[in-house]
């Protein structure tokens, strides 16, 4: 079977780079592109496809047509109208992210229809129509046609980045099947919505089946929960190195001191997380206790977030030790890469963040996290659909503020290491529903394949699609005309 495997950058080759190998060592013939633009100087990704014969690194379409303007604002509303749902009345900051897409002119109304149940399924319609009213891009078309695929497979569909949109309603119209595996546990809270039905969804537990019909209206038939293939690996890797070693590699630090591992953010997390981490640093190196003031402080910063941590160094008051390593952060995606992180989270006596991600990697290792509650990042911590799954799991020790967080550190510390490393039951529910001992890449490519061998006929256009495109006319004439002519001057310029 061939298969179209579209992510949208290379980061996500790191939710599915073992479900791609898995497809590819069943046979199937994988081509692998990317929506965004890629560096073609990535080693990780060159050191990937090379190792398999039946993976190849294809160029996604250009995806530049005439009303790609008019969709990506259409696209852009119907996320809008998605957030005022009430679901996201404690999540202030998706709804800001969402709203700054949609131009004030548009906001305005929109919200004022949107406020009410029966206004928001109204708009949701209407916009779905005009959706269909719109022809599919040439580009997306010619691409999958010519690829040759039977089928596509698209991740993680609702970054709010519409290209991959595109192309899944492209499958439809060719009548390919699309599938949609989701990337992650909060994808399906945070990202918008899913505005092209896909023919097949794989999530990772029943929690993102509910989310799927509740957020998305998907139809729970379509639905498969798999487990997290993005996690496999935690639960059978083994340490490479000693402690001793360990603290040598990651900069110097005294394997005779506890850990602290403090998880970096993203930027859209905690923007400013140097300055809430010298203020962490500044009240730990105060602290009463003295093994944990003297603690081993290693910061692994977030790859997407990595120069707010150069040149950090401990001042000269500061007693202990601090490193940032890897200096740069980095994604595991090689087996060098995923070693090493999990190094840091098997040597690490306990975590620190805000990094939510990190919360699950840790307790599949047994490791408690800590973290706090603080202004720095409150709309992007509690108000968040998915924070309150992990913070009812018992995975993470919260506090209102410094001197209660210290105290819970202190606590965890004092206990032996032989007491520490309980592996919670929410691990199994929430990354592995099918069983704690069954790896979840091999259920993640079944369902694949599955709905891959579902039969689908060619999907067409809304009913009365020159009507809907009659319509958008206006919003094209103010739209569309002033892209072009940015367009046309861009290449004058270049030529």
């Amino acid at each position: 079977m061939k298969i179209a495997f579209v992510l949208s950058h290379e980061l996500y080759l790191r939710n599915f780079a073992t479900v791609i190998r898995g497809l590819a060592d069943k046979g199937h013939d994988v081509s692998l592109a990317f929506t965004a633009l890629r560096d073609p100087n990535d080693r990780g990704l060159a050191e990937f496809v090379d190792a398999s014969s039946n993976i190849r690194l294809v160029e996604p379409p250009g995806l530049n047509g005439w009303w790609r303007p008019v969709t990506d604002l259409l696209r852009a509303t119907r996320d809008f109208v998605h957030s005022l749902d009430p679901a996201f009345d404690e999540a202030p900051k998706i709804r800001a992210r969402i709203a700054a897409r949609v131009p004030g002119a548009v906001r305005w109304p929109v919200r004022a229809v949107g406020r009410l149940p029966l206004g928001r399924k109204f708009l949701d319609h209407l916009l779905q129509w005009i959706e269909w009213s719109i022809p599919c891009d040439r580009s997306a078309v010619s691409w999958l046609r010519e690829s040759g695929a039977d089928a596509l497979v698209i991740s993680p569909l609702i970054d709010m980045n519409y290209a991959q949109f595109d192309l899944l309603k492209a499958a439809r119209l060719l009548g390919l099947p699309g599938i949609y595996p989701v990337a992650s546990w909060d994808n399906l809270t945070m990202k918008g919505r899913v505005q092209i039905k896909p023919d097949g969804v794989v999530v990772w537990n029943r929690i993102q089946i509910g989310e799927a019909e509740r957020l998305h209206g998907m139809d729970p038939a379509k639905v498969v929960a798999a487990g997290a293939q993005l996690y496999d690996q935690w639960f059978v890797m083994k340490p490479d190195r000693s402690r001793a070693e360990f603290c040598a590699a990651a900069g110097g630090l005294d394997p005779d001191r506890p850990i602290l591992l403090y998880t970096g953010s993203s930027p859209y997390i905690c923007p400013d997380e140097r300055a809430f981490f010298e203020r962490w640093l500044d009240r730990l190196r105060s602290d009463p206790d003295p093994i944990l003031r003297s603690a081993n402080v290693l910061v692994r910063p977030h790859p997407l977030h990595a120069a707010q941590w150069r040149g950090l160094e401990p001042g000269e008051a500061l007693e202990g030790r601090l490193a940032v390593w890897p200096e740069d952060g980095e994604m595991p995606i090689t087996a060098e890469q995923m070693q090493r992180y999990f190094d840091n989270l098997w040597h690490a006596d306990a975590l620190v963040g805000i990094n939510t991600s990190a919360f699950l990697e840790a307790g599949i290792l047994g490791k408690r996290t800590f973290t706090l509650r603080d202004d720095a990042f409150r709309d992007t911590q509690e108000g968040t659909l998915h924070f309150a799954y992990v913070a009812e799991s018992g995975l993470l020790g919260i506090a209102n503020d410094f001197d209660s967080h210290f105290r819970d550190l202190s606590q965890e510390l004092s206990k032996p290491r032989t007491a520490r490393g309980e592996r919670l039951p929410f691990i199994a529910e929430f990354l592995r529903p099918n069983g704690i001992d069954e790896p979840a890449v091999p259920q993640v490519v079944e369902a694949l394949e599955k709905f891959a061998r579902t039969t689908t006929g060619p999907r067409h256009h809304a009913r009365f699609a020159w009507l809907g495109r009659l319509a958008l006319w206006p919003v094209a004439a103010l739209i569309i005309r002033p892209v072009y002519f940015r367009r046309a001057a861009k290449k004058r310029t270049n030529g």
